[in-house]
């Protein structure tokens, strides 16, 4: 790593923590997680891996002004015995009377829902390549221009701009994007009683951050409280340049969820909570294809079903598992969390992948199997 730049951003994480005490209008947070790893490889019966990894957050967000939010988080993770700081979000959010604008790094998510998103169009959560044990699984940011406008109580208009990413693959030499590169759309969001209904667009051009292809693309997106917690989304996109509704049918994704939480016991002191949600694809494969002998497809439906149990205030049991119904192979993760103390958990997981030698889950790939225990300390 350049000295030059670690020393830069230490210098400037000391320097905000030294405006902090003596504004005392800046709340400093840290959040630390350390792991210790056992990886399958190559197979369950074959050999295993052991690493010891870890990771921190620090995050400076502004308390002195209600018209004005601000934050900045660093991502510092260790590999190869070089410390690797990365800017999380660095944004400002300042209010003129109703209207909310922001602008930074940081992110906004259309849409509803938690593994499985069809709405969110800007970032894409339509994969099924995300980690079952993360509390926030999907949570990358961008740089991006963004505005609110309010349209009644619960209801507002939002317009966004995403500038195209620099290209750095010759450092020597830089390439600035186009403004064709770039995204910009928007979103009307209104609610009605336990409904709320979302519609959005957005051009996306070749260069930004997310996932998914260039083009224009569109969502709607409904959720309702009643009788439980429910979600619906829906998106497609067509070319930059024209319309097709064979492109629109190739990109449908659909997807949907429901979740509660039940309280137990004479006092509700014990929680389960459930969640299903689903990923639908309908141009996508449906029949069960042999990896080892067919080219690589991508099915077409995929399941997340999660369920959580609190039996008191300092444990959580949790399952979870993202599904392939069609070859039938899933990907599972057992977990125990412990609060042991007000700032410090203890954790571990149990991950196991089931399914034959030519699915997409199975226990043959590398990681098939895993044990992690750690513990997380935040001040």
């Amino acid at each position: 790593m350049n000295r030059l730049f670690l020393k830069t951003v230490l210098f400037s994480l000391f320097s905000l923590i030294a405006t902090a005490m003596l504004t005392a209008e800046i709340r400093i947070s840290a959040d630390t997680e350390f792991y210790n790893s056992l990886y399958s490889l190559n197979g369950i019966e074959k050999e295993w891996s052991y690493i010891m990894y870890g990771k921190a957050g620090l995050s400076f967000r502004s308390t002195g002004s209600r018209e004005v939010k601000g934050e900045v988080a660093l991502d510092i993770s260790e590999a190869g015995g070089q410390m690797l700081p990365g800017l999380k979000k660095l944004y400002v959010r300042p209010y003129f009377g109703d209207v909310r604008i922001l602008l930074g790094k940081t992110r906004t998510t259309w849409g509803a829902g938690f593994a499985f998103n069809a709405g969110d169009i800007i970032f894409g959560s339509d994969s099924i390549s995300f980690d079952t044990r993360s509390n926030d699984p999907r949570s990358e940011t961008a740089w991006l221009t963004g505005a609110d406008f309010p349209l009644g109580d619960f209801s507002f208009l939002e317009i966004i701009l995403l500038p195209g990413s620099i290209d750095l693959s010759d450092p020597a030499e830089p390439v600035l994007p186009k403004i064709g590169d770039g995204s910009a759309g928007g979103r009307v969001s209104f609610e009605a009683g336990d409904f709320n209904l979302q519609a959005g667009y957005l051009y996306r051009g070749s260069a930004i951050a997310g996932l998914g292809t260039a083009g224009q693309r569109a969502y709607i997106s409904l959720e309702g409280i009643m009788p439980i917690n429910w979600h619906l989304s829906a998106s497609t996109t067509i070319e930059l340049n024209g319309f097709s509704t064979t492109s629109m049918e190739e990109s449908l994704k659909i997807t949907g969820g429901a979740s509660w939480d039940h309280m137990l016991g004479y006092t509700g002191d014990k929680t389960l909570s459930w969640q299903l949600e689903f990923l639908l694809k309908p141009s996508a494969q449906f029949e069960e294809y042999n990896a080892e002998a067919d080219e690589t497809e991508e099915y077409g439906l995929y399941l997340y079903p999660s369920i959580s149990f609190i039996p008191g205030s300092t444990t959580v049991f949790t399952v979870s598992s993202i599904i392939s119904p069609i070859d039938i192979s899933a990907n599972t993760t057992a977990g125990v969390s412990w609060n042991i103390y007000e700032e410090l958990n203890l954790f571990g997981y149990y991950s196991f992948q089931t399914g034959e030698s030519a699915d997409i889950f199975n226990p043959e790939n590398q990681a098939g199997m895993s044990i992690t225990v750690g513990a997380g300390y935040s001040y």
